[in-house]
């Protein structure tokens, strides 16, 4: 039995893919715990409207930073110059002027944003009149100069799927910067601790990325080859995650007009609980199999389409699953960690769940064309995905409410399905029956969520939802 087990680990340690996805898992999942204990003493001392403000401030600074992402970290993982220090650097210091650049445009829109507060052209109740918004957005896009100076190492770790390293970087990162932000909303029950948080998260992770992780010390450089090889692999980077960010992002700032601060509050929350299976999704399509279909697709291209599905069955049988459980459980899960003034969280929850079920099954079709080079039908899967948010969330709005607006959102992961399975289909990647394994793995784990929700013995959740209450009084 043991030496089971130490043959297993040396497996896991001796196998790049295996370890990197240990540790993206392992990484990942400690995060959104550390962060889903974060939100739950936050929700004590500060009010919903606070995750509404900050739920804006952050969705503008990462549109931002999507709308100028040029590809760099995807352009060192995939490119065959990927190690050689000149193209390195040269991505160094294209990423420290993006940097600035970003805190300049974010501070123009704070100027914006403060003269259309003052002269009234924005309705006070919505979430863009609120008076603090401009000077938080200059304050936390600041954290993009920060950024800026992150030691390429992350990259480079990236393309060789040594990730041990990083995954603790972000851990300490994480957690240093939640001691803040708590530390501050203890002490003050204001706003500002939740921006301090985010400067101070970003200053820990681009000293320790510097300090930690193998590799050559960065240093300023410009060579004009690097430069062209980074713009032509980064264009399509550029277009896929600026559309990209509009398509999944652009429901938190159309929100922000039509709701209040409150509510866009409870909605961040739903957000939050709801998108945890599509991010440790995306987490390991971005770290373990775009670098590693990346490889095989440079030395053994034949050998694609086996290591893609068996990836997707993986993923499948874990995160499919997964989401149909919590589908099944959201109102459950709502009431058992959050007070009454979250209860609307409990039906969003379970509706933004179909989009991210979808999300699951399409996001490591879209990273396959990456890692062939071929990002433009993720972009062209964007283009169609923003189109649909942006028209149907304000018509379901009009005629339906609030709920007619998350519905919309819930089922705009199908429009990426018929442009990424063409692609697969043309370049002789679909399979057919994975699909319908994700599919079904999904219904059985909406029909054990359900029955365990419907179930007699839940009383046992309401029993350990009153005892959660009364430990937090308590303390």
């Amino acid at each position: 039995m043991n030496t089971k087990k130490i043959i297993s680990i040396k497996n896991i340690r001796n196998n790049p893919v295996l370890n990197s996805s240990f540790w993206t898992i392992f990484g990942y999942g400690l995060s959104q715990l550390f962060r889903l204990i974060g939100n739950l003493i936050l929700t004590k001392l500060l009010m919903p409207e606070m995750f509404g403000i900050m739920a804006i401030v952050n969705v503008l600074v990462t549109g931002v930073q999507m709308f100028s992402d040029i590809g760099l970290g995807p352009s060192i993982i995939q490119s065959k110059r990927g190690e050689e220090a000149d193209f390195i650097n040269t991505a160094w210091t294209l990423q420290i002027l993006r940097g600035f650049a970003i805190w300049l445009f974010v501070s123009v829109v704070a100027v914006g944003l403060w003269f259309a507060n003052r002269y009234g052209y924005i309705n006070q109740d919505q979430v863009y009149g609120h008076p603090l918004l401009p000077w938080l957005l200059v304050v936390v896009g600041s954290s993009s100069v920060i950024s800026g100076f992150n030691s390429t190492a992350i990259f480079v770790s990236n393309r060789t799927l040594a990730l041990g390293r990083i995954t603790v970087i972000n851990l300490l990162s994480q957690v240093i910067g939640l001691c803040a932000i708590i530390y501050f909303a203890w002490l003050k029950q204001s706003i500002w601790a939740l921006a301090v948080g985010t400067i101070v998260t970003s200053l820990v992770y681009m000293v320790l990325s510097h300090k930690f992780l193998p590799g050559a010390v960065n240093k300023l450089c410009w060579d004009k080859t690097a430069v062209k090889d980074l713009i032509k692999f980064g264009k399509w980077i550029f277009l896929t995650t600026a559309i990209g960010f509009v398509a999944n992002q652009g429901d938190r700032l159309l929100l922000g007009s039509y709701l209040t601060p409150e509510m866009l509050g409870v909605y961040s929350i739903a957000f939050m609980l709801s998108n945890l299976p599509a991010s440790i999704v995306s987490a390991l399509s971005h770290k373990v199999i775009f670098p590693s279909a990346s490889r095989i697709y440079r030395d053994h291209p034949e050998r694609l389409k086996e290591t893609f599905v068996k990836s997707k069955k993986w993923l499948a049988l874990f995160f499919m699953s997964l989401t149909g459980i919590l589908i099944g459980l959201s109102q459950n899960i709502i009431d058992l960690l959050y007070d009454e003034r979250y209860s609307d969280a409990g039906w969003m929850m379970e509706i933004l769940l179909l989009r991210v079920a979808t999300s699951c099954m399409l996001i490591p079709n879209s990273i396959v064309m990456m890692a062939k080079g071929l990002p433009i039908f993720s972009t062209i899967s964007a283009v169609l995905k923003a189109f649909f948010i942006f028209v149907t969330l304000p018509l379901s709005f009009h005629h339906f409410g609030v709920k007619g607006m998350i519905i919309m959102i819930g089922i705009s992961g199908l429009i990426d399905a018929p442009v990424l399975w063409y692609a697969l289909i043309k370049h002789k990647l679909f399979s057919l029956s994975v699909e319908l394994y994700s599919l079904i793995l999904l219904f059985c784990g909406y029909a054990l969520g359900w029955l365990i929700s419907n179930f007699d013995s839940l009383d046992l959740f309401i029993m350990s939802n009153k005892l959660y209450k009364q430990l937090i009084q308590y303390l």
